[in-house]
């Protein structure tokens, strides 16, 4: 796992979030939704990287740790997509844990505002994007740990 793609996931993260900041963000974990589908608004704050591993508090306690492995954006930006191992979010009420899976980052698409806030922050995205893959909207993968 390569120190540039732990810090690309931070930057797309905090950019998803950033873009996004005014919309309910759905989490799905590898299991399903996390809660209620586009039920908590999460309020992002300083992801921390420690060369192996993303922290990414949510808010009210709640600190979601990942070995990414590849991140990718949906075509359509409305979604962050990560890839990773040793997945675990957490807080003083919950600890779930996953070895591998996928988790998703999602905005609701059926408001006309989510547009309006991608078509504004679409370069942004974008940028963040081909960060993940140097050149492309597809994944970036980690060559060590590619399958």
């Amino acid at each position: 796992m390569s120190l540039q793609l732990i810090l690309a996931t931070r930057t797309a993260v905090e950019t998803f979030f950033s873009v996004y900041s005014s919309f309910v963000i759905n989490l799905q974990l590898p299991d399903g939704n996390f809660g209620k589908p586009y039920d908590y608004y999460y309020k992002l704050g300083e992801i921390r990287c420690d060369g192996v591993q993303v922290q990414i508090p949510l808010g009210d306690g709640i600190l979601m740790e990942l070995s990414p492995l590849e991140y990718e954006f949906s075509e359509e930006l409305s979604a962050l997509m990560i890839t990773g191992r040793h997945i675990r979010i957490h807080s003083s009420l919950l600890d779930r844990r996953y070895e591998y899976g996928r988790i998703t980052f999602e905005v609701d698409t059926h408001f006309p505002e989510v547009a309006t806030a991608r078509d504004a922050g679409s370069s942004a995205l974008r940028k963040a994007a081909v960060a993940a893959n140097d050149g492309g909207m597809g994944p970036r993968r980690d060559a060590a740990d590619a399958k």
